[in-house]
């Protein structure tokens, strides 16, 4: 995801959103470009968020104030050990290589391509022989900012990249085995990763690329709203391990905010005093059964508040979605 200049407003708060979203979302790693990091930048970040977060970066030499490439690891889901980050091209381009399931390696690339037709296509050259140069694994997964599309579909209104970079850029792929993942689980959709505000134009220019193996244990590919302050858009998939045991849903728990709802509580409280009035009178009656019991009647209550809670939090969203709307139209 592109930050365009360390994801706008300040740096604190910038981070404390990535480091809820990453959370919230269960994301484990996440790529970030135009970062405008230095060191003391990553050491601020993981003084605050180190508990959860983990930055390998490469910024250009010499200036915070253009270009730089991150990657934010997430602790809690990731394994660390083992993990080296290395910088291919100082601020535009960082490969990561990690252990991952059943003493497999996972190796990714970071790109921020130049925006110059002519620098773009320079750049995926430079790339593929910065990385053989540098003998590093060829990557599973390649992601960034690429500024420029492949096929004039990823741009509205409807247009052709400058040829010379996308050649450049499709003789890399090919060399690599690799593949627009999104593009390849939804053939004719059009979606924007940077819609441009105030005007009708778009275009998927940030992008995931996987190997054709990598693609097989892909699944949820989406390009969506963050509220990490950016104006791209969030591009996300999910990868596991074929091996990987089978991890179901869990159990529902109720969400938090709920607590803080006055007329929720209100709610739960009558509910409450009702299924209890009603197990005071099993007891004086005597009247327990196998169908009708204090059990049934606690089970009972307890899938009314998740129903409660279910439906109160559909009625948020949509205003939730209203409010952001407003807010970025103006």
């Amino acid at each position: 995801m592109n930050g365009r200049g360390n994801l706008g407003g300040t740096t604190n708060n910038k981070w404390n959103v990535v480091n809820q979203v990453m959370r919230e979302n269960k994301i484990g790693i996440l790529a970030l470009q135009e970062t405008h990091m230095d060191e003391e930048t990553v050491e601020r970040v993981h003084q605050l968020y180190g508990r959860r977060i983990h930055v390998a970066h490469s910024q250009t030499r010499g200036t915070v104030n253009a270009g730089g490439v991150a990657f934010a690891l997430n602790r809690e889901l990731v394994n660390m050990e083992g993990m080296i980050s290395t910088t291919v091209i100082e601020g535009r381009a960082l490969h990561l290589s990690m252990n991952w399931h059943g003493g497999r390696k996972l190796t990714l690339l970071n790109v921020y391509a130049p925006n110059n037709a002519s620098e773009n296509a320079n750049f995926w050259t430079t790339l593929g022989e910065e990385v053989n140069r540098l003998r590093l694994t060829k990557p599973d997964t390649m992601m960034g900012d690429c500024n420029l599309v492949e096929e004039a579909i990823d741009r509205l209104p409807v247009r052709e990249d400058n040829q010379t970079a996308v050649d450049a850029l499709r003789d890399l792929l090919r060399s690599w085995g690799m593949t627009d993942g999104w593009r390849m689980s939804e053939p004719k959709a059009k979606e924007y990763t940077y819609p441009q505000r105030g005007s009708e134009t778009g275009s998927r220019i940030d992008r995931i690329y996987v190997t054709e193996n990598l693609m097989r244990m892909s699944e949820e590919w989406n390009i969506e709203t963050t509220a990490i302050p950016t104006d791209h858009k969030l591009c996300t998939v999910r990868i596991s391990a074929r091996e990987m045991p089978y991890i179901g849903k869990g159990r529902w728990v109720l969400p938090h905010q709920m607590i803080q709802d006055n007329e929720f509580i209100k709610e739960v409280e009558e509910m409450g005093r009702k299924a209890l009035e009603v197990t005071q009178e099993m007891a004086e009656r005597n009247s327990r059964t196998d169908q009708s019991n204090p059990q049934t009647v606690y089970r009972t209550f307890k899938q009314r508040v998740k129903e409660l809670a279910q439906k109160k939090l559909k009625e948020r969203v949509p205003k939730l979605k209203r409010t952001i709307q407003k807010i970025k139209d103006e």
